[in-house]
């Protein structure tokens, strides 16, 4: 799996189940409980369609 951040947001590639086990272990390293979204909107600022 490859993963790849900046400041223009986070992009993923690889198989389903590497993608979702990523995404689950980063939501479990936050203190706090919060949805995907939010923690994408928290790291990346909000959404450019």
């Amino acid at each position: 799996m490859k993963n790849y951040s900046g400041a223009q947001g986070l992009r993923l590639s690889g198989k389903g189940w590497e993608i979702k086990a990523y995404l689950q272990q980063m939501l479990r390293r936050q203190e706090d409980k919060i949805s995907l979204s939010d923690y994408l909107t928290k790291r990346y600022g909000p959404c450019r369609d």
